[in-house]
């Protein structure tokens, strides 16, 4: 099986030799730039955002714990 950062290197190529194309022809120049910097933006923030954001109690509770110990 191949690692886990290689099938984001394939998204990247998909989007690029598909993505762009197919948006270039549904939504025309102005449309397609800003409707893959809009998505383009998203998923960089969510491959960059944190991964412990609180989201469940579970998590929530630890993320509490870390602030009274002043942790992050």
């Amino acid at each position: 099986m191949l690692p886990h950062h290689w099938l984001a290197v394939g998204v990247i190529v998909a989007v690029l030799l598909v993505g762009i194309p197919l948006a270039h022809a549904l939504v025309g120049d102005l449309g397609a730039i800003l409707l893959l910097t809009g998505v383009g933006g998203f998923a960089l923030g969510r491959a960059t955002a944190k991964h412990d954001i609180p989201g469940s109690a579970a998590l929530r509770a630890k993320s509490q714990a870390r602030r009274r110990q002043g942790g992050e």
